[in-house]
């Protein structure tokens, strides 16, 4: 199981690459909806949907720290992320198989989900996603791993 390192300011979390997957496949549903069209949301939503697809296993990278460069975009994030939650809130405690497999965005992958998940795990992940952003994690790459997704 791969895991990359979620950064923003010097600070993050590890997190398996399948769960991330997920998760930033959910985010990239938000962004496409949003009405903010602006280069940087662009730039956001496609790097977000090539890293849903699960590819880039051991090296996912989010890249927080060129898009969130002030509070406003900061704001943004967090008004994503929140909309995201209530999605995933909204495909109740189990997110089933065929919602998964739904998720991925190129037909060509022979790469299934073949179990469901808890949306907890999920949510979970926003959660830190938030709090990083928030400046509230202060975990680095080389500290140790006391949490799970």
């Amino acid at each position: 199981m791969s895991t990359s390192f979620v950064d923003y300011k010097e600070n993050g979390f590890w997190i398996d690459d399948d769960i991330l997957a997920i998760t930033l496949a959910y985010i990239y549903k938000i962004l496409l909806d949003s009405k903010d069209k602006s280069n940087w949301m662009i730039e956001m939503q496609e790097l977000f949907k090539e890293n849903g697809k699960g590819l880039f296993r051991g090296f996912t990278h989010l890249q927080l720290n060129d898009f969130l460069i002030n509070e406003e975009r900061e704001t943004i994030f967090y008004e994503i992320i929140k909309e995201t939650r209530n999605l995933i809130i909204s495909k109740g405690d189990i997110i089933d198989v065929e919602e998964l497999n739904n998720l991925l965005f190129d037909t060509e992958l022979k790469d299934v989900w073949k179990g469901r998940i808890e949306a907890l795990r999920i949510l979970k992940v926003i959660d830190y996603l938030e709090m990083l952003v928030k400046g509230e994690i202060k975990i680095k790459v080389s500290d140790p791993i006391d949490y799970f997704f």
